[in-house]
């Protein structure tokens, strides 16, 4: 089964990101056309007001004018009246020339300033024929100049006014257009902002689904792999098991060859076996060398205890199977069947996987003659200095040997034996294990009865 995890998480991450590249793009340019527009629109409402104050202006100005001009054509006016209302009139003129002047500057595109242009010939026009009428008052012709002022200026007049709402309806079509403009606007950005909304909505479901999914798939593909993993470790341990009892089985047939050329036939690496554990357990038991004595170091005693005497295959028959006791020179030969086992253990069993395993049959076989006061051999070793397998070993070596029959001796009674092992402690033996020993006398003498009966039936 193939999960393809990573594309799977690439594909959402694009997903989101185009997702979210899509609603940023459009909220940007949503906001960008809002501001813009708005400025826009904000400009042109501060321009339509202001405009709209200067045509006003010069409307009342020029209404103003005409007013002063026709009062000052009347008769009954003295000089001082005449004089004042030319003034009035000459302010009234500046102040529509600059005004007119202010809105020159916003009426220099389009239509905007032909009208401007339009307006302003009409107000030339008006006060150059207002001079005229003016003159021809102060000639003292008030006939002419009233004729002037009802026809050609009326005339002046009429156009200016029309002038003037022209301009103020091409401001009114201008605002108009802004209003629409931003009416377009907002109805586009609640589109954008609605597919915005949409995108991500749909996006954030599809991730949704697509999570869950590879969630889903996640679950299946970590069952399977846990069953694939449970199948292969009991192939492993199944085939651990079998590689264990052949090398078991070896290893016990190897030890028995080797003991049936001293006149055993199996039986002590049986018994010697049971002692190991027996001793081994209870140690732990009663508090001692907890550190050392775990599960695993035991069961591995266990099997490497019937390697002990592997060495005694480099050993001659002739010294092995000597009736009587052995002199100097065939012990010293003897002796090397300690070092002699460790060497064969390391070299033979090198292929072997466990490695704890051939270390630990190499100290029992080569370290089970030592001694706690340093007197045994190969090494001379002393104390804790013996791998805590060998001292262990050592002690129901010796005791199988003491209570059992042997082609250079009878078999001892157990209790000679425990009093031997008694003596041996703290010179032999490590005291801590003759004590735990001598403490399990019952259950040694029952496993060494049990295990003769089975041997005689």
């Amino acid at each position: 089964m193939t999960f393809h995890s990573r594309g799977t998480a690439f594909k959402i991450f694009i997903l989101v990101l185009i997702t979210g590249i899509i609603g940023v793009a459009g909220i940007g340019i949503m906001q960008q056309r809002i501001s813009k527009m708005n400025d826009s629109y904000e400009e042109m409402v501060s321009d339509y007001v202001d405009n709209c104050l200067k045509i006003d202006t010069v409307s009342s100005r020029m209404l103003s004018y005409h007013n002063i001009l026709i009062e000052m054509v009347l008769p009954g006016n003295d000089d001082a009246s005449h004089l004042e209302r030319s003034q009035e009139l000459d302010r009234r003129k500046t102040e529509v020339q600059d005004i007119m002047s202010g809105l020159s500057g916003k009426m220099n595109s389009g239509t905007r300033e032909q009208l401007y242009h339009k307006l302003y010939s009409d107000i030339q026009g008006y006060f150059s024929t207002a001079e005229i009428a003016h003159r021809i008052y102060d000639d003292g012709q008030s006939n002419t100049a009233i004729y002037y002022i009802n026809n050609d200026l009326k005339n002046n007049v009429v156009s200016i006014e029309q002038s003037i709402q022209d301009m103020k309806t091409l401001t009114a079509n201008e605002m108009n257009d802004a209003y629409e403009g931003m009416h377009r606007l907002v109805y586009i950005s609640n589109i954008i902002k609605s597919i915005c909304i949409i995108t991500i909505t749909v996006a954030v479901i599809i991730c949704i689904f697509i999570c869950v999914t590879l969630a889903s798939q996640l679950e299946k593909y970590k069952d399977k792999l846990e069953e694939e993993l449970d199948a292969k470790n009991r192939e492993l341990i199944e085939h651990n098991e079998r590689i264990i009892k052949i090398q078991s089985s070896t290893i016990s047939g190897l030890a028995n060859l080797i003991e049936s050329r001293d006149g055993e036939t199996g039986g002590h690496i049986i018994r010697t076996s049971r002692y190991v554990e027996m001793l081994a357990r209870k140690t732990r038991e009663m508090g001692y060398y907890t550190d050392i004595l775990t599960d695993d170091y035991i069961e591995l005693l266990v099997r490497a205890a019937p390697m002990h005497d592997i060495g005694k295959i480099s050993i001659s028959d002739l010294i092995l199977r000597k009736q009587g006791k052995l002199t100097p020179e065939e012990f010293d030969i003897m002796k090397d069947h300690a070092s002699e086992g460790g060497r064969i253990i390391r070299s033979v069993m090198s292929d072997i996987e466990n490695k704890d395993y051939v270390d630990m049959a190499a100290q029992v076989a080569e370290c089970h003659h030592e001694k706690w006061d340093g007197s045994g051999y190969p090494k001379g070793l002393r104390g804790e200095e013996i791998p805590l397998c060998a001292r262990i070993m050592a002690l129901a070596d010796v005791f199988d040997a003491l209570v059992s029959k042997r082609c250079y001796k009878e078999a001892f009674s157990f209790d000679k034996a425990f009093g031997i092992i008694a003596g041996s402690s703290g010179t032999h033996f490590d005291p801590i294990l003759t004590d735990v020993f001598l403490k399990m006398r019952p259950q040694i003498e029952a496993a060494a009865t049990e295990l003769a009966d089975e041997a005689h039936k």
